[in-house]
């Protein structure tokens, strides 16, 4: 007599924890196997959410993105691994060129805002710390920091052309 086979059930997929959907927005989306979904986070920056509780507009969402990817590149820290390139002894350092051409893009980007406008854009946009959090420790209201960061992507996008 053979014996019946079970029958396997389809896994579910990880879908986060409670916690996480209630801070982020969580989006389902279909995977290569049938039937399974899995979960993708939306909103994983500070400018992601603030787009998408319509507190900023899409120019000024597109600046702070581009601000954010130079500054990621270029000024997220020294690298933590080993880098397996040819050393060449008369050489100071070995920093490629897409990490100084994004120096670059920070350093004028940040120019063009001036001295009043940079601090906001490098606390939200490059640290990714809500603009709340920056106006509370410049001793302004707590909603004058939208305001203050609005008006810096503004500028952001202006000095992008977008």
């Amino acid at each position: 007599m053979a014996k019946k086979q079970k029958r396997k059930q389809p896994q579910p997929s990880d879908f986060g924890t409670n916690e996480r959907a209630t801070h982020d927005d969580i989006q389902l989306e279909e995977t290569m196997v049938a039937g399974q979904v899995r979960a993708r986070v939306t909103t994983q920056t500070q400018i992601d959410r603030y787009l998408k509780r319509n507190e900023i507009s899409n120019r000024q969402f597109d600046a702070g993105e581009r601000f954010s990817a130079a500054w990621f590149i270029g000024c997220r820290g020294t690298a933590v691994t080993a880098n397996y390139d040819v050393r060449i002894p008369a050489a100071s350092t070995s920093v490629d060129d897409h990490v100084s051409r994004a120096r670059w893009s920070v350093e004028m980007a940040l120019t063009a805002l001036g001295p009043q406008l940079n601090p906001i854009i490098v606390h939200t946009v490059g640290l990714d710390l809500p603009a709340s959090a920056w106006a509370i420790k410049h001793n302004h209201s707590k909603r004058s920091g939208l305001t203050v960061l609005k008006l810096a992507l503004d500028c952001l996008a202006d000095h992008y052309g977008v």
